[in-house]
């Protein structure tokens, strides 16, 4: 995990279903700390974006009071002021 200012990158190369499962954890583990610390997401704010070739699972989801809410995948996305 990367944070600058108000941006956090979560990464996980994927290969296995594990993998997949351990990025899942990964962002749970994120909305509890964001919730413990009261550093809310906007979950509409928060994309996917797979990079490489692969079959692998590409739906992700952030858990909130009010339920799921999957994330939107992207094929690009800005960065420092950068695509």
């Amino acid at each position: 995990m990367i944070m600058f200012a108000d941006i956090i990158k979560l990464w996980r190369i994927i290969k296995t279903t594990n993998d997949n499962q351990i990025l899942q954890r990964d962002l749970d583990a994120l909305m509890n700390w964001s919730n413990t610390y009261l550093l809310k997401f906007n979950p509409q704010k928060c994309k996917l974006m797979c990079i490489g070739a692969g079959s692998a699972q590409r739906e992700y989801y952030l858990q909130e009071e009010t339920g799921k809410y999957k994330l939107q995948e992207t094929a690009e996305e800005r960065d420092l002021g950068v695509w």
